[in-house]
């Protein structure tokens, strides 16, 4: 060989080099040998590696939660409630395990819709433009046909109606968090999040509730009837003062945009959550606040130094059903 002996040294030393001391936990997954144990295979995925050790993180934010008596603060986009996670969530309210929803319009009026008709499963390759003359809208492979929409118009208005009434005859001041109350209260469906928020007086607030179907109804109610006001205001005020004066707060984040950054900025302005558990396909390349990581939203002041807020990247509708199975579903508090 053409090198010498001290520069094949250097050579082996380059790539055999010492390693310095790392105390890490050891990557091992679960042994099928062992038979199924659901339980099992979901405490080893904290030592899995890639997403699942951050899916492990997830599960171990939510019981540090669960165990600590923090209250609990639910954000989710309105894909959420499209999919069929609408039951987990309902789950989740129905039993009281959340103190505070954030959502976007149409995670509220699909809610609702789907007490009167079904959501169907389609394609995500199904055509807008063959659909859409049809009189139907996709939502990824799901297919929602727009005489649902024209039922949920014929439901809304006469509420928005009683609303508007409400407010000019006995000085009603409504708020999104108000309205989406009584449409809880006026549903009488089991099967509906909202009448379980509404009988278990969990608020639910959205920032953005004319951004969607809801945003609609309003607009024709308000074209034939003016005047009805939603104060967004006191939506804020309310919402920082439940952050403010709980004691311990976490927050379970399923999906991004507005509904995680609503949440966040009420954690900030009480000195940051306490635990924080974030699902969501988005990534920080177009510095967006919907896939920022958690060292940029540590420098907007969203947790508390001592949180260790987790985030999976990932579909939520395998991993929400894979957490909530793990947390919330095994009824027993995790010990301390």
């Amino acid at each position: 060989m053409s090198i010498t002996g001290e520069e094949f040294a250097k050579v082996t030393s380059k790539v055999l080099g010492e390693s310095k001391e790392y105390k890490g936990e050891k990557c091992i997954g679960y042994d099928f040998d062992n038979g199924v144990d659901f339980n099992k295979v979901m405490e080893k995925m904290k030592y899995t590696g890639f997403q699942a050790l951050n899916l492990g993180l997830c599960i171990e934010q939510v019981n540090e939660m669960r165990k600590n008596h923090a209250k609990i603060f639910l954000g989710m986009s309105s894909n959420i409630v499209s999919s069929g996670l609408r039951e987990v969530i309902h789950y989740l309210v129905k039993n009281k395990f959340v103190d505070a929803i954030v959502v976007t319009a149409g995670g509220i009026e699909e809610d609702f819709i789907k007490t009167m008709h079904p959501t169907l499963l389609g394609d995500f390759y199904f055509k807008g433009k063959e659909l859409y003359p049809n009189g139907y809208n996709r939502i990824g492979n799901l297919i929602l046909p727009n005489s649902n929409y024209c039922e949920f118009e014929d439901w809304m208005d006469p509420l928005l109606l009683e609303c508007l009434k409400e407010q000019n005859e006995h000085g009603v001041h409504w708020t999104p968090s108000k309205l989406v109350h009584k449409m809880g209260e006026s549903i009488n469906n089991e099967s509906s999040i909202y009448y379980w928020a509404a009988k278990n007086n969990i608020p639910v607030f959205s920032p953005a509730i004319t951004d969607g179907s809801i945003g609609d109804m309003i607009f024709f109610f308000s074209y034939k009837n003016e005047g009805l006001v939603l104060d967004l205001v006191q939506d804020v005020i309310k919402i920082d003062e439940m952050a403010f004066n709980a004691e311990k707060v976490g927050c379970l984040l399923v999906g991004a945009g507005i509904a995680k950054h609503h949440i966040l900025n009420a954690m900030k302005r009480r000195g940051g959550c306490d635990y924080c558990a974030m699902l969501s396909t988005s990534i920080e390349c177009d510095a967006s606040d919907a896939g920022s990581e958690i060292a940029a939203d540590r420098t907007k002041g969203f947790f508390k130094p001592e949180c260790n807020p987790a985030k999976v990247i990932g579909d939520a509708t395998i991993l929400l059903p894979l957490i909530v199975a793990s947390t919330f579903a095994q009824k027993e508090e995790p010990t301390k």
